[in-house]
């Protein structure tokens, strides 16, 4: 009944019924404690009740169960203590996991009793602070699982000589310090030895001789110096992890021998030189050399048929880009960040590459030219229609005879998503993102970037790129993270990254983008540093507004109370447009004695007439009205505009008179007027707008009657 979504409490009358031998209840939603049962003696053997939700303490009557095989109770949320005298009537016990049950204590005490039958102990994360005792006497225990406790000092030697049996043997997340194994100390049959984050220190010397270990992992430790050659005669080995210590001198050529090595991880070391030529093993299925100090080129790996993961990042290589690599049927991700390699990408002319690739990460080098536009052609695993919607995690899974379950030893790399560089522990098959950031590449973005539908993060930051913001990124739909700042990238941002409805970082500062920023949807929650360096970008967030944004300006009224009589739209100012006139009499007077510039100077008169009654209607005021301040008032807001409404006018349309004939005149003024209104139409609408407002329409209709006078007069003289 196991893989089932059975609910409430595991009843206590199971454990008796007289012909049960098999209770099979695991992977299900069971909760609730388990009452204590009598008449415990039956033929009941395998009990199974892993990955539920049972809690309280385990009935000790469950210990009782003479003829028990297996005892399984893994994954729950069980609590109490468990004393190790307790299996000591389990005389047919040969497995037994309590593992994973956070708030359950196991307490070793001195004990003297065998379990004949015992070959596999699960007491991962079950807070145990040193070594069981009663393990020393097991001497058929093949699996030994203790990870994830509180075990801490040393791993003795007499602890390690009671194991010689053992197959599978794993005490990492601990606090040990050191491991120490006698010399020449063989562990013949041991095939996995997981020491990973401990505080183990020191060369990597004092570990037993075990020449057919299948999995090795000492990372995240404090191992110095250089790999031990006992390191060579691990000559059957799947899985070696040295990664995050402190290890230094050069990678041994003689990894190159490992025939069956499929997971290899040096990565945060120091180690220097050249990788080893002899590095291809034609096996490996993940390769990361992340984080050291090696030099030199990139050996060719074109035999490695198998090989899904290349990282050799944050090292100082030296090359050019390797196109051999676009060969490789089985590579999903391919990390070069931060080395030195250089030169074009280029478009090789191979009808078939990359064509698994989802990971693609070249930042931080020295890659110049265009985008590889031929490779994004090829990208088809970054494409929805080949895109598999299970998740899945990538891993090498290591069978062996005697393990319980099969060993997989997941890939995890380190990547920059979001702005924030990552350790990922385990990579999804479904996790797509390509990051050419911080390199030389130049002009436009190819169009053929928008097919790749299923990237999830896009980084071209800090290049030289060109070029409008193609709108075909539209086609990103589970775009998450799109960086384009640092480019030289024009025009306004195209309106369709607002259909981006998955788009959490968005990146365009220091670019020369002009317009308005497009609103709507996700793009409504970035802040300002996600457009900062682009002086012509408008709407918010940014402070800058767009034209069409801004309200209009108050319209600065002709009087206020208080005017010191110095404005610049002053009454005395009006008398500039009445000294045209007097300029245009005197010309008038000379074209008298010359009759053959009359016609260019037949206005004067007019225009010093107009001007002068205007100027005298203004004086007959000022002898009517005793109070002069009001006589200034009007001459401001009414007569003088008209009057120099009228004085614009006519210089305007002086070449016109002096030029045309008398009928042409007359079509030349009009014309000559409409374009001037036509241009000035703006600010001539704003000041009838004040007239409106201030009364005044009557005084403007009397500045515009005394230009009429003037045209119509100029016409019949002529």
């Amino acid at each position: 009944m196991s893989d089932n979504f059975l609910n409430g409490r595991v009843p206590s009358w199971l454990f008796t019924l007289p012909s049960l031998e098999s209770l099979h209840l695991h992977n299900n939603k069971l909760t609730g404690p388990i009452e204590e049962f009598h008449q415990p003696v039956g033929p009941l053997e395998k009990i199974l009740l892993r990955n539920n939700k049972i809690h309280v303490q385990i009935p000790n009557s469950m210990f009782e169960l003479l003829n028990l095989l297996e005892l399984d109770l893994s994954s729950n949320n069980l609590s109490g203590t468990v004393k190790s005298d307790m299996l000591s009537n389990l005389k047919n016990l040969s497995y037994i996991s309590l593992s994973h049950n956070p708030l359950l204590s196991l307490i070793t005490q001195k004990a003297n009793f065998t379990l004949p039958s015992l070959v596999g102990v699960y007491f991962s994360s079950c807070n145990i602070t040193q070594f069981p005792i009663f393990l020393r006497t097991q001497e058929k225990l093949l699996n030994l699982d203790l990870s994830n406790n509180r075990i801490s000092g040393k791993i003795s030697q007499r602890q390690l000589e009671l194991l010689p049996n053992l197959n599978y043997f794993n005490l990492s997340d601990n606090f040990l310090t050191s491991v120490n194994c006698p010399r020449n100390f063989s562990m013949m049959k041991l095939m996995v030895l997981d020491l990973l984050s401990n505080l183990l220190q020191g060369p990597v010397t004092m570990m037993p001789d075990a020449l057919d270990m299948r999995i090795l992992s000492l990372s995240n430790n404090i191992f110095t110096g250089e790999i031990s050659s006992y390191i060579c005669k691990l000559r059957f080995i799947k899985v070696l992890d040295l990664s995050n210590n402190s290890l230094s001198g050069t990678i041994p050529k003689c990894l190159g021998n490992f025939y069956y090595l499929s997971f290899l991880n040096l990565r945060n070391n120091n180690f220097h030189g050249s990788i080893p030529q002899t590095i291809p093993i034609r096996s490996i299925q993940y390769l990361n050399l992340n984080g050291n100090k090696l030099e030199g080129s990139l050996p060719a790996l074109v035999n490695c048929s198998y090989l899904k993961v290349l990282d050799v990042g944050n090292n100082m290589i030296k090359d050019t880009f390797p196109h051999w690599l676009a060969t490789l049927p089985e590579l999903q991700v391919l990390i070069l960040r931060s080395n030195r390699f250089h030169g074009p990408i280029g478009n090789p002319k191979t009808r078939v590459l990359f064509p698994k690739l989802r990971i693609l990460d070249l930042s931080h080098n020295q890659f110049t030219g265009f985008l590889p536009t031929r490779y994004f052609e090829n990208f088809n695993m970054m494409r929805w229609d080949n895109h598999k919607d299970y998740l899945e995690y990538m891993g090498v899974t290591i069978e062996g005879e005697n393990f319980i379950n099969n060993s997989v030893q997941y890939y995890s790399i380190i990547l920059t998503v979001k702005g924030v560089d990552r350790e990922i522990d385990r990579i999804l098959t479904i996790f797509m993102m390509m990051d050419l950031s911080n390199n030389q590449f130049q002009e436009r973005i190819p169009e053929v970037i928008g097919k790749l539908n299923s990237l999830q993060v896009l980084n071209f930051s800090h290049n030289n790129l060109t070029g409008h913001i193609p709108p075909i990124l539209e086609n990103l739909t589970g775009l998450e993270s799109l960086d384009l700042s640092f480019n030289s990238f024009v025009g306004e941002i195209p309106n369709q990254l607002t259909s981006l409805s998955f788009l959490s970082v968005l990146n365009l500062s220091y670019n020369r983008l002009v317009g308005s920023i497009p609103q709507g949807s996700q793009l409504n929650t970035f802040q300002n540093d996600s457009y900062i360096g682009n002086s012509r970008l408008c709407r918010l967030p940014l402070s800058n507004k767009c034209g069409d944004d801004e309200p209009p300006s108050p319209i600065p009224s002709i009087y206020h109370e208080g005017d010191d009589g110095s404005s610049w739209f002053d009454w005395k100012i009006v008398l500039m447009s009445y000294g045209c006139g007097l300029i245009e009499a005197h010309n008038h007077n000379k074209s008298e004695e010359n009759p053959s510039k009359k016609k260019k100077l037949v206005t004067s008169r007019v225009a010093l007439k107009s001007g002068w009654d205007v100027y005298h209607h203004a004086l007959t005021l000022e002898v009517l009205d005793s109070n002069v301040e009001k006589i200034k008032i009007l001459m401001k807001e009414g007569v003088v505009l008209g009057a120099l409404v009228c004085g614009v006018l006519v210089f305007g349309c002086k070449r016109v008179f002096a030029v045309e004939s008398a009928v042409n005149a007359g079509y030349g003024v009009i014309g000559q007027s409409i374009l001037l209104l036509k241009n000035a139409w703006p600010k001539v609408s704003q000041v009838l707008r004040v007239f409106k407002e201030q009364g005044l329409v009557l005084a403007a209709l009397l500045g515009l009657s005394a230009f009429c006078s003037v045209v119509e007069t100029s016409i019949t003289t002529l």
